[in-house]
């Protein structure tokens, strides 16, 4: 996963150090629950000036499908 991504979601949980491997499920992230869930991909659209439609992030199955989708909103293959 992208280290700049990562430190977006720690940031808002306030994970610290917390690990966020591809094949985590948002749910298994601590604090990432449904309440959050449009903070932290509000939070990721700021970051990187990016907008998520939001059939793009309901279709998205884990961190990594999550990163990938980032980066090609962002032009990085």
């Amino acid at each position: 996963m992208n280290e700049e991504l990562a430190a977006v979601i720690r940031k808002h949980l306030d994970l610290g150090d917390f690990q966020l491997p591809p094949e985590m499920l948002a749910s298994e992230v601590p604090g990432w629950d449904s309440m959050r869930h449009i903070e932290i991909l509000t939070a990721i659209e700021d970051a990187f000036g990016i907008r998520l439609k939001s059939i793009e992030v309901l279709r998205l199955k884990n961190l990594g499908e999550l990163d990938k989708l980032v980066s090609t909103k962002r032009g990085i293959k």
